[in-house]
């Protein structure tokens, strides 16, 4: 990422501000609707073809992102400032979006593990939530019975 954004940053005034924002949104639209329509179709599947253009198709998104939208928020954002305060809120900016990112990745997963054990053990509202409950359940306890021994099996 880091080589396609050094030279998106150097070429931006080049480009301009509003084809870069354009063929950015172009190339993440793309992508999303090209995995998107992978996924509802159901043709992904761990060997095949299919799983490979996803994989491809999020690197190119990476890429897109990198070199076109990311640089031109920055670039606005800097000449949106005042000249006197320009350097303290492009450090703040810059700061808060390193600790967000750092925040994002340290819980996302634990996230998922509460949303988890709140579907596994809250009350049914309804017939589809509750189907979706037993078969998330029988999945897990199948997987976690065979990664445990029998001595630490967790209940349900």
């Amino acid at each position: 990422m880091f080589a396609f954004s050094i030279p998106a940053t150097l070429l931006a005034d080049k480009w301009g501000r509003r084809t870069s924002a354009i063929c950015g949104g172009v190339i993440l639209s793309g992508t999303m609707l090209l995995i998107g329509s992978l996924y509802a179709a159901n043709v992904v599947h761990p060997q095949g073809a299919a799983r490979w253009v996803v994989i491809v198709s999020v690197f190119i998104f990476a890429i897109g992102y990198v070199s076109t939208w990311a640089i031109v928020g920055k670039i606005y954002a800097s000449e949106i400032q005042p000249t006197r305060t320009r350097a303290t809120t492009n450090s703040m900016a810059t700061g808060g979006s390193f600790v967000s990112r750092v925040l994002t990745s340290s819980f996302t997963a634990f996230a998922g593990i509460v949303v988890a054990r709140l579907l596994l053990t809250c009350p049914a509202n309804s017939l589809q939530i509750g189907s979706l409950r037993s078969r998330l359940r029988s999945s897990l306890r199948g997987r976690l019975t065979a990664r445990t021994s029998s001595s630490a099996r967790l209940r349900f």
